[in-house]
């Protein structure tokens, strides 16, 4: 009877609580929390009215935080059931396997043929006898006119032909093994970064949906502990809220790389700007204007940079023209024309090698003569949270942060290029998932 007393007491205790939603104007705060405490002394005076012991109300404060921490726990529990990345190494291992057994039977299959090919080519040729008169010196048809030569030839032509066949199938699925064993490093990393994204997104969703109650709650429990101590509210302290924490997940989880790698490869290229490899574009053209671009296929998302970082690096090219003029490379969030004008941070190399900072088709920074950025050199944009890195390594003092631009856009953004003038080149266009090292020598590593 006593619990079911208990439980009706939690249940009007927390009905009692001002609604989530409700607004409290800044400057009423103190107020509010006034309020707050003088609401909790009317509903204690209540209690006692209806009953209700003191040792039963400092039981309702007990219990109300209880409930908290065990709604808490709850949600704890189903965060740690959640997937931390054990599963993620079996992604794929059936197609790994399957092309690793075709591979070993094709190396077993060329050992055959070649070995075949060794013997048939080893083959003694018995000619027989002949009479002086059958010879003439310099002339050897006679020899290899005969059945047994040809039969000879015959069988060494065909295990030659078995033998490149062999070859050709063993190259084939090699091939095939690699690329299994590469989409499947592609896919476990995939499920890595999965894990990593639900774990984050939960442990979100699981402390706000309930912030503002639990808060509530505490308050409510202390203010009651406080009241049945007689410690005025300006003295009434609220323990620590719990909340749900990360959970542990694995260590191959934790050191996925979930950003873009390898060099960046492009598209949406102008009718002026052609394609000179893996992360490399130049102006073919001769406009002088700001009509070639591109766009990398690649994006890279806010999740990958909000964390720890993210970014890339491009070397000013010198393949096309000796001495080139203007053009840019940056961050784009949403790419609308071939300009630079919609580049959100912009590398800018212009026609005196000196190195610019472009926000939005806006100049923020020059760059010196004997601080530029030349052909043949790096130059590397870094962006977090809460800021964006301009990087260039073109003096001998090694790499050199030029310029931060503050409080980015917390967005997607992909790699845009514009160029200005024909022959114009950036190569070498790579991702980074490590900032480069201030007065290092050398290129950053390629994420």
């Amino acid at each position: 009877m006593k619990t079911l007393v208990l439980v009706s007491c939690i249940i009007a205790f927390a009905a009692a609580l001002p609604a989530e939603d409700a607004v409290v104007p800044e400057q009423a705060l103190f107020e509010a929390v006034d309020a707050d405490f003088e609401a909790t002394r009317t509903e204690l005076e209540q209690l006692r009215k209806k009953g209700t012991s003191d040792k039963e109300c400092r039981k309702l404060a007990d219990a109300t935080e209880d409930a908290v921490k065990a709604s808490v726990k709850a949600q704890q529990d189903a965060l740690d059931s959640i997937d931390k990345g054990e599963k993620c190494p079996s992604a794929h291992t059936s197609l790994v396997s399957a092309a690793l057994k075709n591979l070993n039977k094709a190396k077993s299959d060329k050992k055959k043929a070649d070995d075949a090919y060794d013997k048939a080519k080893k083959t003694k040729i018995d000619f027989g006898a002949f009479t002086y008169d059958q010879l003439t010196p310099g002339q050897c048809g006679s020899f290899f006119n005969q059945a047994v030569y040809k039969n000879a030839a015959t069988a060494v032509k065909s295990a030659k032909a078995k033998a490149d066949t062999a070859a050709g199938s063993l190259n084939a699925l090699q091939k095939a093994y690699d690329a299994a064993v590469e989409d499947r490093n592609a896919a476990i990393n995939k499920c890595h970064c999965n894990v990593k994204k639900l774990q984050k997104a939960t442990l979100e969703k699981m402390n706000s949906d309930v912030k503002v109650a639990n808060k509530k709650l505490y308050k409510k429990a202390a203010d009651l502990r406080c009241l049945l101590d007689g410690t005025p509210a300006s003295k009434c302290k609220v323990g620590a809220i719990p909340v749900v924490v990360p959970v542990k997940v694995t260590a191959a989880t934790a050191a996925a790389k979930c950003g873009p790698t390898g060099l960046v490869t492009f598209t949406d290229l102008t009718r002026t700007c052609l394609a000179c490899g893996k992360g490399c574009v130049y102006k073919n053209k001769s406009t002088w204007n700001w009509d070639s671009g591109a766009l990398s296929t690649q994006w890279l998302r806010k999740d990958a940079y909000m964390a720890n970082g993210y970014g890339f690096c491009a070397t000013r090219g010198k393949g096309y023209v000796k001495n080139w003029k203007h053009a840019m490379i940056g961050l784009n969030a949403v790419h609308t024309t071939s300009s630079y004008k919609d580049i959100n941070y912009a590398l800018y190399a212009d026609s005196s090698r000196q190195f610019r900072v472009y926000e939005l088709g806006g100049e923020r920074t020059g760059g010196h003569q004997n601080e530029g950025w030349k052909t043949g050199k790096q130059a590397c944009i870094w962006i977090t949270k809460n800021k964006v890195g301009f990087w260039t390594n073109s003096v001998a003092g090694g790499w050199s942060l030029r310029y931060n631009a503050f409080n980015p856009k917390k967005v997607d953004y992909r790699v845009d290029m514009a160029f200005l003038s024909p022959g114009s080149q950036f190569t070498d266009v790579y991702w980074i998932d490590t900032e480069p090292i201030k007065y290092s020598a050398g290129k950053p590593p390629m994420a």
